[in-house]
């Protein structure tokens, strides 16, 4: 007796004892590990808004594009959409939809290399793959080859991290990132925060209450104090509207009351400024914080005045800042004579920072009513 295995016809794998080489034992299909390509996070159900955006992104696609980049400050609402944009696009590439949060916003990114090892493996997960990046990267090109597939990639850190994992042109890549980057063939979109209407229409779909027909004449007129108290920022509108929700006992009026309270309106998106701010270096940090001295918009030669440095050396800084969408930058209109200036936009305009002359500027993150001391998003330029 003797053990082995035959092929027959059709490409059928059969495997088992062999007896004077003409009986076979045990007789049973062998099948490949299951693969699983499909592993798209859906958008959350009480999507809303971003109507002009999402049309745009489509028609984009609709025109060839295979490329889409989604940039903005934390909270903006940049998975959510990007999940949306996903779901559309899924009957396009209906071999794959794989989504991969690329960890750039934290202090140890995944590599081009393990984020390629991710694709490959949900088609084939028991693949042993090299260490050398290139080689991994023929083998992500061979698995995506020939395939209608979908890679939504979240929260990038930069373009040497990005560019290995470009697919081939039959499938379409989604990247969202908070940094500023070009890629070959990318369409690029930055994302602002949520209308006034779009964001009163969010918070009342997670806080139902806020539009109750017995209490809406006392409630709904909070919904809109308390979006603007949020900046009209999807993610503050969550944790808002979330509070809301679960805690029945408190009263929209008194929430609102203590949302212009300035420490409580700061631990609703403190997490996502820190995870931009903390990677800034120790001194980019400190130019950051001195820019809150400027009530409005303001240009390269009023920077540099303020750091005490050359306009040059202020331009790289204020480049970089704005990489990191921690500052909105405009060119001047023809009508204004001015240099390229970092305009803000709206209630996202920093004012200046609490602390007296002398003391430590403290990063405010939004701004106070009428009469009330400004405290600003200080992710848009001040």
């Amino acid at each position: 007796m003797s053990e082995g295995g035959i092929t027959v016809g059709g490409g059928a794998n059969f495997d088992g004892d062999l007896i004077s080489h003409d009986k076979i034992v045990n007789v049973y299909q062998s099948s490949a590990p299951a693969a699983f390509p499909f592993q798209l996070s859906p958008p959350p159900s009480d999507f809303t808004g971003r109507t002009a955006e999402l049309k745009e992104l489509l028609a984009n696609f609709d025109k060839g594009a295979t490329i889409s980049g989604l940039r903005g400050q934390g909270g903006i609402g940049k998975t959510a959409l990007a999940r949306r944009l996903a779901a559309d696009l899924a009957p396009r590439y209906p071999e794959a939809q794989i989504e991969i949060d690329l960890g750039g916003a934290s202090a140890h990114p995944m590599t081009a290399a393990e984020a390629m090892g991710r694709v490959i493996h949900a088609f084939h997960p028991e693949l042993k793959l090299p260490e050398d990046e290139n080689t991994v990267r023929g083998i992500y090109l061979s698995a995506l080859h020939g395939k209608r597939a979908l890679l939504l990639m979240d929260n990038a850190r930069d373009a040497a991290q990005v560019t290995p994992l470009m697919p081939p042109d039959t499938c379409c890549l989604i990247v969202t990132s908070r940094w500023h980057f070009t890629l070959p063939g990318l369409i690029a979109k930055d994302l602002e925060a949520l209308p006034p209407d779009d964001a009163r229409a969010l918070l009342i779909k997670i806080a139902p209450r806020l539009k109750t027909p017995k209490v809406s004449e006392t409630f709904g007129v909070w919904a809109d104090e308390i979006a603007s108290l949020c900046g009209y920022l999807p993610l503050a509108l969550r944790l808002a509207g979330g509070a809301l929700a679960e805690r029945l006992d408190l009263n929209p009026a008194d929430y609102a009351r203590r949302l212009t309270d300035t420490q409580k309106r700061l631990e609703l998106i403190e997490a996502s400024i820190h995870l931009s701010y903390d990677l800034l270096t120790e001194e980019l940090q400190t130019r950051w914080r001195a820019l809150a001295v400027f009530p409005d918009d303001f240009d390269r030669a009023a920077a540099a005045a303020v750091w005490g440095m050359d306009e040059d050396g202020a331009q790289d800084a204020l480049s970089e800042l704005v990489r990191w969408s921690l500052l909105d930058f405009s060119a001047t209109s023809d009508l204004t004579p001015q240099p390229p200036s970092l305009e803000g936009k709206g209630e996202q305009t920093p004012l200046p920072f609490r602390g007296g002359a002398g003391e430590e500027q403290t990063p405010l993150p939004f701004r106070g009513g009428a009469g009330e001391e400004q405290t600003p998003l200080p992710f848009r330029g001040g």
